[in-house]
């Protein structure tokens, strides 16, 4: 029911679809999101928390920015934890994947690596420690279950009704 954005990162980040609280059209752009789709390659989820956080600043209601992804580049956790630290706009990791991993279609994931096809994982020691130095909340998809996505709803609901608390402001 919150009004929701929805970015894509890689080696670059881009507004996917701007602020609004029509699920449906949500769920339509992110049903058509592919790797593919991404002009640099990569991993940059510091520009990411960077570009986020500079376009939720604009707003009067604190924000929480969820990401999707299955690891984060090294030092990404000074990045993340300034972010927490700002008392701004809440990042919260929820890794995607496994860690066995699994093979990516050179469509989705661009060319195969001298032949033998790019494998996709979590990398799930990178998000703990992403979680124990920067102070964020982290947790990873529970297949089969919603309890992700409760998890989720938890921390955007918290951290409103904390900004709010701290702001004294009162919703009608």
């Amino acid at each position: 029911g919150a009004r929701t954005a929805s970015y894509a990162c890689a080696g670059s980040t881009h507004l996917v679809l701007p602020l609004t609280d029509d699920g449906r059209l949500i769920q339509t752009f992110v049903d058509a999101l592919q790797t593919g789709i991404m002009p640099r390659p990569g991993r940059n989820t510091t520009l990411a928390l960077r570009t986020i956080d500079a376009d939720m600043a604009q707003q009067d209601t604190p924000g929480t920015i969820v990401f999707f992804t299955d690891g984060v580049e090294p030092g990404a956790a000074e990045a993340f934890k300034a972010q927490v630290d700002s008392g701004r706009s809440l990042p919260v990791v929820l890794g995607f994947g496994t860690a066995e991993g699994g093979p990516v279609k050179a469509a989705e994931g661009g060319a195969p690596e001298a032949g033998r096809p790019r494998f996709a994982r979590v990398d799930v020691e990178a998000l703990k420690r992403l979680g124990r130095e920067a102070g964020v909340p982290v947790a990873t998809v529970t297949p089969d279950s919603d309890e992700d996505v409760r998890w989720v709803q938890h921390r955007v609901q918290s951290h409103l009704a904390q900004k709010e608390s701290e702001s004294g402001a009162r919703w009608k």
